[in-house]
């Protein structure tokens, strides 16, 4: 008989398993905790219920069911909150705070986290979490591009958890600082944490797959592919063996990086692909943008146009809601929600912070609608001007190929303007300055500028004054690269107060997202063009094709009645292309097709746009203004420019050369039974009669 004291037992025994079981697969896990949910609805013990829901959320979490992971969290807690075991109220917070982060719910999370970190002040409590919390807020911090925030809160947290002897923190915590100096290509540090992962895996190996991801991105970094390789295998048969999802997606991206840096991109880019709908599946925010933005990148290279239009499409999409995410965090970290310990004076003047927020939200709403990069420059900057009192606004982007700051626009005397380019090596200015050292700089205060990195403005700008007392300049900044500058200028000295500089730096990334989206949309435009321009022609001779044909000839029909306009039709077919193909070979047959196609697209363009690729060796020409005599002599100069082509054919071409024959039908008025089908057909009446009279002739029909 099973007793209300043995089903605690075995409920004990399997979260045991569930938070210490280093061997046991998160699938074994994840059934055992779901089997022993059903068993706990018998008995009426919140706190043994709260604990197995976190367990349950968690391993939910590893094996990629996010939603259902936040369902379980979510009702741990609140059984949790009516408790006065603060541990397991910390529990089921920081497992709901993963849920959202890795959601991409930055703001949640770090509501989560930070209820987290207030309940361990209390003394009563037992397990040491604020390590684990603060490396949490560190991570969102890096998800949310804030990269030296990041860094600070990591090594914050590493030392509370050598404090805390807390071994699996200190692990965790070296882990994320290996990946985030390895991200940005800052070596120095590394390995020193590497050796300090090292000494914990004695005590956490069942987290080796993490450690040898890391040292795979460091191998592959410094070129030793294959060593980064056996390391990444090694991560991978661990995860696999515990089914974690999430780090057998991150070993899979990193294995699409190697592939791209060995010169293998097709391999890359399917596997990319792979990655994308994995991350999608495990909603991974991270891996997921990183993974679009690659497969973006890839299908560049191998030219896939149309595969190309949709992932850019995914990407914009994508960064629209990181904006609103973006602009959530900042609201929670206003609200003292977020910030351990915020700026007393920051705290006193909560209300100007709002208002600014407040124009930061409504206007980021605006610009991130706005497609169009000439527009979207002049709204930042119209909506700026009506905020924040100033005498000149700067944006220019950074073509780090020409090492040149491009496509710059400035405010100044009520105008807006575009002005010249400049180098990033030029020494006088402020904004190349910017570009160069990855910083801002303020001109009303001690800035970090030294005289020798500076020279005046008359040896790069002639003939140029600075009326500007101050002026703030900001790199504009997207997954650590950075893609222009961004600045405010003022006639007065020290114009702007500590509120609207920390107003302009925060508006500057949501600047960035948005130029970033409207140059994604630029390209896509000219994707969009590319693939519309592939649709519609022929990819060997590089006239317009069938689909084009079916696309034009009802507007060409539609021109020809609204206006009563002759139309002509010309079709020309190749004299004996199937004895030619035989003889020579298809080679030669494309490369005859191609010069005739030269030939006829060089006459016939002349008149009209409707040149055609009808068929294997048929070519169409439609004139829809057409002329007798315009006609007959387009078709005559066809005829003898590929005879003059000189193309050898010796056995049955007309004489021992590639010729064409050439049909025309001239519609002298339009007929409400004129159609397409008409139109060829009358064409192909006229060239039987060229083939039938000995071909290397003009045959024209009037209708």
């Amino acid at each position: 008989m099973t007793t209300y004291s043995s089903i605690v037992a075995m409920c004990n025994r399997i979260n045991d398993e569930a938070e210490n079981g280093d061997q046991i697969t998160h699938r074994v896990k994840l059934n055992s905790l779901k089997s022993l949910l059903k068993t706990l609805d018998q008995i009426s013990d919140d706190a043994l219920k709260a604990r197995t829901l976190a367990n349950y959320a968690r391993e939910l979490l590893f094996v990629g069911e996010v939603a259902s992971a936040h369902d379980a969290a979510l009702k741990a807690l609140d059984l949790a909150r009516n408790l006065e075991d603060k541990d397991l109220n910390l529990k089921a917070i920081n497992t709901l705070g993963n849920v959202h982060n890795q959601a991409g719910r930055f703001a949640l999370a770090l509501d989560y986290y930070h209820q987290g970190l207030r309940l361990t002040e209390y003394k009563d409590q037992k397990v040491n979490y604020k390590s684990t919390l603060i490396n949490n807020i560190a991570t969102v911090y890096n998800s949310m591009g804030m990269k030296e925030k990041a860094i600070n809160y990591y090594y914050e947290a590493f030392e509370l958890a050598r404090k805390e002897f807390n071994i699996k923190s200190q692990y965790l915590v070296a882990y994320n600082i290996v990946d985030l100096h390895l991200e940005q290509k800052q070596l120095n540090e590394v390995p020193t944490y590497l050796n300090k992962m090292a000494v914990c895996l004695k005590s956490v190996k069942y987290l080796e797959g993490l450690y040898f991801i890391v040292l795979s991105k460091y191998l592959s970094i410094q070129e030793q592919y294959k060593d980064a390789e056996t390391e990444l295998k090694k991560a991978e048969l661990l995860f696999e063996a515990e089914e974690d999802l999430i780090g057998l997606n991150a070993v899979i991206f990193e294995r699409v990086k190697q592939l791209y840096r060995t010169g293998r991109v097709e391999d890359a880019f399917v596997l990319c692909q792979k990655v994308v709908e994995n991350s999608e599946k495990i909603d991974d925010h991270e891996i997921l943008r990183n993974a679009l933005k690659m497969c973006c990148y890839l299908t560049e290279k191998l030219e896939l146009v149309d595969i190309g239009f949709e992932n850019y499409r995914k990407l914009i999409n994508y960064d629209e809601k990181l904006m609103q995410n973006l602009y959530e965090a900042s609201i929670f970290q206003l609200t003292e929600k977020t910030e351990i310990e915020l700026n007393e004076k920051i705290k006193e003047n909560n209300e100007k912070l709002f208002e600014n927020m407040r124009f930061i939200h409504e206007v980021s709403k605006d610009i991130s609608k706005e497609q169009d990069y000439d527009t979207l420059i002049e709204l930042i900057i119209q909506k700026l001007k009506s905020f924040v009192a100033c005498d000149a606004i700067v944006i220019g982007l950074y073509d780090k190929e020409k090492a040149l700051i491009t496509r710059r626009t400035m405010y100044h005397d009520g105008e807006i303007s575009s002005t010249y380019d400049i180098s990033v090596s030029n020494k006088s200015s402020l904004a190349a300055w910017t570009i160069r050292n990855e910083k801002e700089v303020y001109t009303g205060r001690n800035t970090q500028l030294k005289l020798y990195d500076f020279e005046s403005l008359n040896v790069n700008f002639l003939e140029i004054t600075v009326p500007y007392e101050t002026v703030f300049y900001v790199p504009l900044v997207n997954d650590n690269e950075v893609i222009g500058v961004f600045s405010l200028q003022k006639y007065e000295p020290n114009g702007f107060d500590y509120y609207e500089l920390e107003m302009i730096r925060v508006f500057s990334s949501y600047i960035s997202i948005a130029i970033t989206n409207a140059l994604k949309s630029e390209q896509m435009k000219i994707l969009n063009r590319t693939l519309e321009h592939i649709s519609r022609r022929d990819g060997l001779s590089g006239l317009l094709n069938r689909n084009a044909l079916n696309e034009d000839v009802k507007k060409i029909l539609n021109t020809v009645r609204a206006d009563d306009l002759e139309i002509a039709t010309i079709l020309c077919d190749i004299d004996f292309f199937k004895e030619y193909n035989d003889q020579y070979g298809h080679l030669e047959g494309d490369h005859a097709i191609k010069s005739i196609s030269d030939v006829i697209f060089k006459e016939a363009s002349v008149f009209t746009p409707y040149v055609y690729r009808f068929g294997g060796d048929e070519f169409l020409v439609i004139i829809p203004n057409a002329d007798y005599e315009k006609v007959k002599t387009l078709a005559n100069k066809m005829l003898v420019g590929v005879n003059e082509l000189n193309i050898l054919h010796k056995d049955v071409g007309v004489n021992k050369r590639v010729s064409i024959s050439i049909g025309v039908a001239i519609f002298e008025h339009y007929d409400v039974d004129t159609s397409e089908d008409l139109l060829l057909k009358n064409a192909d009446i006229a060239l039987y009669g060229s083939k039938r009279v000995g071909r290397n002739q003009v045959q024209i029909i009037k209708f």
